[in-house]
């Protein structure tokens, strides 16, 4: 996995951060749509007009949701190391990575 950042010895993979984003923030996006769309949908029943078309939204909404959750849900289950979603996962940076992080790090300061 290509490494997205590295600090105190620990590597995250962009792809696992990216599964880890989704997994946790996919209902707090799909609440807030459904959440408008009821209100779009309040708007429509007081102004005495259909709402079928609204109602297939939030079910397209709730289904995307379960998607994109049980995708992200999937990759971290098949993550090759057993942690909590917010957890750092124990992989090591090379020595070499540090070193040349270092000596970067140095000929910008010097």
């Amino acid at each position: 996995m290509e490494a997205l950042f590295c600090r105190r010895g620990l590597v995250h993979g962009t792809l696992t951060l990216i599964s880890v984003f989704i997994n946790v923030s996919v209902w707090w996006y799909a609440v807030a749509l459904l959440l408008a769309d009821m209100g779009k949908i309040f708007d429509l029943k007081t102004d005495g007009r259909p709402i079928y078309r609204n109602i297939s939204i939030s079910l397209f909404v709730i289904a995307t949701g379960l998607l994109f959750w049980g995708a992200s849900t999937y990759i971290l289950a098949a993550a090759p190391y057993r942690t909590a979603p917010l957890a750092i996962p124990p992989l090591h940076c090379s020595t070499s990575y540090i070193r040349s992080q270092l000596q970067s790090s140095l000929l910008l300061q010097g």
